[in-house]
């Protein structure tokens, strides 16, 4: 799968039943550049989306930290969007 249509099989799954994680995603996955990110940001993206809303949701608020670096990463670049 290259990395356009691994992009928008991400973007579809970002969409969730929490509006704020709805709006949290869908922001932050659209102002994502096909030329600068990397497989390896996309492959812990998609493993975000793997987490339970109320996990994920806790993640963003700040509240609880993921036991991977690489995970938390993503997470804070998302958490921009707040």
């Amino acid at each position: 799968m290259n990395k356009r249509d691994k992009l928008e099989q991400i973007k579809w799954r970002s969409r969730r039943s929490q509006l704020e994680l709805d709006l949290l995603l869908t922001k932050h996955i659209n102002t994502l550049d096909i030329n600068t990110v990397t497989d390896e940001e996309l492959t812990y993206y998609a493993n975000i989306l793997t987490y339970d809303d109320g996990y994920l949701l806790l993640l963003l608020q700040g509240k609880t930290i993921d036991t991977s670096s690489h995970i938390q990463e993503i997470i804070n670049k998302i958490r921009i969007h707040f």
